[in-house]
């Protein structure tokens, strides 16, 4: 059942979730960067709110931090133009997102 409040705890098999895209993006941030093309668009279709209810970071959070901690982000930057897009329905989780 999906959350009914703006914030919420955060859940094991969700934080499993975060360390697998990190990776993920991690992985593939630089791969991606030398296909064709001078953009690279991010886009996470459920983002929350960005965080939990103690505070921890969201997926929005996690992806952005791929980029800006990758070790090859210059080589990136140099690359693409990334766009990050962050969906989200609700309108309190997407305010706090914001």
């Amino acid at each position: 059942m999906p959350p009914t409040t703006t914030l919420w705890p955060l859940e094991r098999h969700t934080e499993a979730k975060h360390r697998v895209l990190k990776r993920y993006l991690q992985a593939w941030l630089p791969i991606v960067a030398n296909v064709r093309g001078d953009e690279m668009w991010l886009v996470d279709g459920f983002a929350g709110p960005g965080e939990y209810k103690l505070g921890e970071p969201g997926s929005p959070i996690h992806m952005l931090d791929a980029y800006v901690d990758h070790k090859d982000r210059s080589n990136i930057d140099a690359k693409k133009r990334l766009r990050f897009v962050f969906i989200e329905r609700d309108e309190q989780r997407f305010r706090h997102l914001g």
